[in-house]
């Protein structure tokens, strides 16, 4: 998995670029550069991110794992009420919503974290540990689908603009959160909804390394998966060469923390 030093290299781009106290939105032109600078980063350090996908296991679940791609959300499909917000100082509360609405419509994201053994994310985005834990390397990814791939800033301040004509959608939208969500310490595909497919938007990754399962996970599930790689010949031979391998979720002994272990 990706190490705290290797996941602060990243986020220290975006904090040198923006503080996280600082409030008000960058131009367009600074944005955009920040995220080039973010690019730059992941792409070109020494070990790309290796991120973790936690799902409840159901048919979306098989999907991704079959046809090794992510179903892209927009964020107003978020749980997060506050993706891609920024606060118009000067604006209406009517002219404030409707430019809301139209980023979290047209931004849209797939969310990563750089752990596997977080408790709290298998029960909140795992069914209670019943799911399962989709690994990534972006080693195996390819460069026009890294350079989509973004840490996220934690921040007790909002981004804020002065007027509705200085204000546009862009992705920089979606790389701050408030600090009640840095637990999960996230990374995130982000898209223009006019970059992705227009049927289906998803985004083809190919790079998942293991399946890891929950604690709770069903045997039947359990065996399901196994089938579904065995069948595609992706458990020792997958597109690229690399090996999907199975792990699981255990209890470190007299302890509340979690290990992840081979099948």
């Amino acid at each position: 998995m990706m190490t705290l030093v290797e996941y602060n290299n990243c986020l220290s781009v975006l904090n040198a670029a923006i503080s996280d106290a600082e409030e008000k939105l960058p131009s367009l032109n600074t944005k955009s550069n920040i995220m080039q600078e973010i690019n730059k980063t992941v792409w070109e350090q020494k070990k790309r991110p290796v991120l973790y996908r936690y799902v409840p296991m159901n048919e979306y679940a098989i999907s991704s794992i079959v046809n090794e791609d992510v179903y892209m959300l927009s964020a107003a499909k978020m749980n997060d009420a506050f993706e891609g917000t920024a606060f118009g100082v000067n604006s209406s509360p009517e002219d404030n919503a409707q430019m809301v609405g139209d980023a979290q419509n047209k931004l849209y994201l797939k969310a990563f974290s750089i752990s596997c053994v977080k408790n709290l994310m298998w029960s909140h985005y795992a069914d209670s540990h019943k799911g399962i834990c989709i690994e990534y390397d972006f080693r195996y990814a390819k460069q026009d689908v890294v350079h989509h791939l973004y840490p996220v800033q934690y921040s007790d301040h909002q981004f804020t603009f002065k007027n509705l004509a200085g204000i546009d959608v862009h992705p920089f939208l979606l790389l701050r959160k408030s600090k009640d969500w840095r637990y999960e310490k996230e990374f995130r595909l982000i898209y223009n909804r006019d970059e992705l497919p227009k049927e289906n938007p998803a985004v083809k990754l190919n790079c998942i390394t293991k399946i890891i399962f929950g604690l709770r996970t069903k045997q039947a599930d359990i065996d399901l998966v196994k089938c579904l790689l065995c069948g595609k010949n992706h458990l020792h031979h997958s597109d690229n060469g690399k090996e999907i391998r199975l792990y699981r979720i255990q209890q470190k002994p007299n302890s509340f923390k979690l290990k992840c272990v081979p099948l």
